[in-house]
């Protein structure tokens, strides 16, 4: 492990006080817990570049969904993340990226990171569901409508999961089929809906 790592530990651990207040488990640079039907992840992730004694790392924040277990057409790989953002889309006056050197106050970089993490952990309380996910997220934007979709599909919300894949359709339409991801997503509920979208 290169110095750049360890005090990556250190400083998670020190910060990650609010999370084991809140059932995380703890497991070096990660935290996880199942809250209601999903798992929730915070983790730090090395910066590609660092060096031995010089460089950064990332703060990620993830769910993944039990109830979209059963869209899945093969085993899903028990590490998928359904939703994935960094830190700094959830708390914005953090940075994206994290310095640390030798001469870093790893004690300083913990308590803003531990500040951060309990300001996280409102919206992570709020989402035990699917349902609770459509109405508790940040805004999902994008390519993040076919999870938004998805949710809703197994919300049994079809009629918005098929809005949100026209949105997205309308917003690539030479990039996004429908049928495409209905097959692909396993959303069959929807085919006979998407003549009439």
């Amino acid at each position: 492990m290169s110095a750049v790592e360890a005090w990556m530990c250190e400083v998670f651990l020190e910060a990650a006080g609010p999370l084991v207040e809140r059932g995380f488990s703890i497991c070096e640079c990660e935290a996880q817990r199942q809250h209601g039907s999903t798992l929730q992840r915070i983790y730090l992730q090395a910066d590609r570049h660092n060096h031995e004694d010089f460089g950064a790392f990332f703060v990620n924040v993830a769910i993944t969904f039990d109830d979209l277990r059963g869209l899945d057409r093969e085993e899903a790989d028990p590490g998928i993340l359904d939703w994935s953002t960094r830190l700094q889309r959830l708390v914005p006056d953090v940075p994206s990226r994290w310095e640390l050197r030798k001469s870093t106050n790893l004690g300083e970089v913990a308590a803003r990171l531990g500040a951060a993490l309990k300001g996280t952990l409102a919206l992570l309380d709020s989402v035990r569901s699917p349902q609770d996910a459509i109405s508790n997220l940040p805004e999902l934007e994008g390519f993040e409508l076919i999870l938004r979709a998805r949710l809703k599909y197994v919300s049994r919300d079809f009629d918005g999961a098929l809005a949100d894949l026209v949105a997205l359709h309308r917003r690539f339409p030479d990039r996004v089929d429908i049928r495409d991801i209905v097959t692909r997503e396993n959303l069959s509920e929807l085919e006979p809906r998407i003549s009439t979208a």
